[in-house]
């Protein structure tokens, strides 16, 4: 679906992730629940930076993240409920949501082994600021703002708290302050992120996430 604007279904109240640091908060949670499984030298290794971002999942055939792209990454994938390739993991107990959204914010955000520059709480991109959203809270519609120092594409995808995909839309944008209205309608109370990514051609521009609370 391309278009100028989008409007969502969804009804939330938002706060804009701060960076994520990979060894204080993604490390750990491999540690606990992936490496007794993915902690050898062959095939998807999770004991460390640099052997998680060169490991590559055979049923996909890639490496497991895609920095910038949360659903085009195989370990976001496998994590979330139905999982293209295989069955979720890790096996024996899902990862809780919090630990879901820390590791889908690392790979949104670059999967950087350490967080660049921020201003307030998202990454410093000349190109791409995400402004945030209001009214807060609301009913039954919020706007999410954001602004563009170029021309761009500008992706919108909107998750619940499992990692269903809700909502997808991309619309072109010249320079300046846009808006993108999101609606509630027919969706159930909960968590939900927005994922705003923007990009020229092939290349990413900027990226942030807006974690939504809907309410009833």
């Amino acid at each position: 679906m391309f278009k100028k604007a989008g409007i969502f279904t969804l009804m939330c109240s938002c706060a804009v992730f701060g960076q994520v640091d990979y060894q204080t908060a993604v490390q750990p949670v491999f540690n606990a629940r992936c490496t007794s499984c993915h902690g050898g030298t062959s095939g998807v290794t999770l004991t460390g930076y640099a052997v998680t971002l060169s490991s590559i999942g055979t049923q996909y055939g890639k490496t497991i993240v895609a920095p910038g792209d949360t659903a085009g990454s195989p370990l976001w994938d496998k994590i979330n409920p139905k999982p293209e390739k295989g069955g979720r993991m890790p096996p024996y107990g899902v990862l809780n949501d919090g630990d879901n959204q820390t590791i889908g914010s690392w790979i949104l955000e670059g999967a950087r082994e350490t967080p660049t520059s921020v201003i307030g709480h998202q990454a410093a991109h000349p190109d791409f600021r995400l402004e945030g959203n209001y009214p807060n809270p609301f009913n039954p519609e919020t706007k999410i703002r954001f602004t563009l120092g170029r021309d761009a594409a500008v992706d919108v995808r909107v998750l619940d708290s499992t990692g269903r995909l809700v909502r997808a839309s991309r619309g072109y944008y010249s320079p300046g302050t846009h808006e993108l209205t999101i609606n509630c309608t027919g969706e159930p109370s909960g968590i939900f992120v927005a994922q705003i990514t923007a990009r020229v051609g092939d290349r990413i521009t900027g990226s942030s996430m807006v974690k939504m609370t809907l309410i009833r």
